[in-house]
């Protein structure tokens, strides 16, 4: 999911990259793993970030570094 939403988020397509890597989130905190846990938070970050969205995209890259 996360590379297919990184896919999508280099062709521009920021509400579908964003979906993917929601469930992407969703489903590494559901079994626990904190690397997918903290490249989910990352990507998001980069959606949001993209988007000029720089409050809420700070706010995911802070989740990622206290994962990382």
């Amino acid at each position: 999911m996360r590379r297919t939403g990184l896919a999508l988020f280099q062709e521009g397509n920021y509400p579908e990259a964003l979906d993917l890597y929601q469930q992407a989130l969703k489903i590494s905190e559901k079994i626990n793993y904190s690397f997918g846990i903290g490249a989910g938070l990352g990507h998001i970050g980069n959606v949001y970030a993209e988007q000029g969205d720089d409050v809420r995209a700070m706010s995911y890259y802070k989740r990622h570094l206290e994962i990382a």
